[in-house]
């Protein structure tokens, strides 16, 4: 069978990308993203995801938010933990000074970085550089512009208590941290 026009678009523009032919990658995405037939734009489609991934991820790079968005909402409404499209969105929600809605996102990226079934995605933005700008950046901000912090606070010690995870540990000191402060 045939390979699909759409995945062999997207595969055209990840081989551009990884050359920094980004006009041609941008080309071959969009062709790509108009070739996806309705009844395979669902989250089962990876390669569909991927598309939306890579295209709000430029749209960020060109500065345009609200093309971002609209891939970033629509892969999320498909696959609501995919961590690269989580981390997408926490950048847009920073850059709209929305700080107070990044909170739940911040929650939902460590949870989908810490997924076992994490490695099949090829994510970009799981790397430890990611997670620690998460981490340094994004949290305090969310947290500190959170209008529950109790409740958040509440929320991720729960979270360390019925699983342990690193993640979450770290990012419970960092919010007690800032509670001392404030």
């Amino acid at each position: 069978m045939p390979e699909a026009p759409y995945i062999a678009n997207l595969n055209s523009a990840l081989a551009y990308l990884k050359i920094g032919r980004t006009d041609q990658a941008r080309e071959s995405l969009k062709r790509a993203f108009s070739q996806v037939p309705e009844d395979e734009k669902n989250g089962d489609n990876l390669a569909y995801i991927k598309i939306l991934f890579h295209l709000g991820s430029m749209a960020i790079s060109d500065e345009d938010y609200t093309s971002a968005a609209k891939y970033i909402e629509e892969g999320l409404s498909l696959k609501a933990a995919y961590a690269d499209l989580l981390f997408l969105r926490l950048i847009v929600l920073r850059y709209r000074g929305a700080y107070n809605a990044m909170f739940p996102d911040v929650l939902n990226y460590l949870i989908a970085c810490s997924a076992e079934d994490s490695g099949i995605y090829d994510y970009r933005f799981t790397n430890q550089d990611a997670i620690d700008g998460v981490m340094i950046e994004m949290l305090p901000l969310a947290y500190e512009n959170s209008t529950d912090r109790e409740a958040y606070m509440a929320s991720v010690t729960r979270f360390v208590e019925a699983t342990g995870s690193e993640l979450f540990k770290r990012a419970r000191e960092i919010m007690a941290g800032i509670d001392k402060t404030h």
